[in-house]
C-alpha cells in the first residue's frame, strides 16, 4: 500500500536525521577534546629534547626525549599533580615519540603546533 510506503520512508528519514545529530554531536566532542587537550599542551615543543645523534635503546625513554620537569614547572602549580599523572600515560608518551620522530610534514599533528 502507498500508506506503508510513506510510514517506511518517514521512518528511514527520521532514522537518518536522527543519525546525522548523533554523528554531529560525536563530532563536537571530539573537537572540544582536541581543543582541550591542545590548550593543555600549549608551548610543549619548547621542551622537546632536540635529537642530535643516532636513536639508541633509550630513544624512546620519554625522558630522553622531553624535559618533563621543566615541562611540569611551565603549567600552574595548582594543576601539576593533573600533568604529572598526564605525562605518565601512554597517550602522552606516545605523542611525545611522534612528535620526536616525524617530519614537520605530518599534517595529523599539526593542530598542536597551530593551537
Amino acid at each position: 500500500s502507498q500508506n506503508g510506503s510513506y510510514e517506511s520512508s518517514n521512518s528511514l528519514d527520521r532514522d537518518f536525521k536522527k543519525k546525522k545529530r548523533e554523528h554531529n554531536l560525536e563530532q563536537r566532542i571530539q573537537e572540544a577534546f582536541l581543543q582541550f587537550m591542545a590548550s593543555i599542551l600549549k608551548g610543549y615543543r619548547d621542551y622537546l629534547v632536540p635529537i642530535s645523534k643516532a636513536p639508541t635503546c633509550r630513544a624512546t625513554d620519554p625522558d630522553a626525549l622531553f624535559q618533563m620537569n621543566a615541562f611540569l614547572r611551565s603549567r600552574d602549580k595548582a594543576h601539576h599533580k593533573f600533568f604529572q599523572m598526564l605525562m605518565k600515560t601512554q597517550m602522552f608518551i606516545k605523542f611525545i615519540e611522534e612528535r620526536s620522530f616525524v617530519s614537520d610534514g605530518d599534517h595529523n599533528l599539526a593542530f598542536f603546533d597551530e593551537c
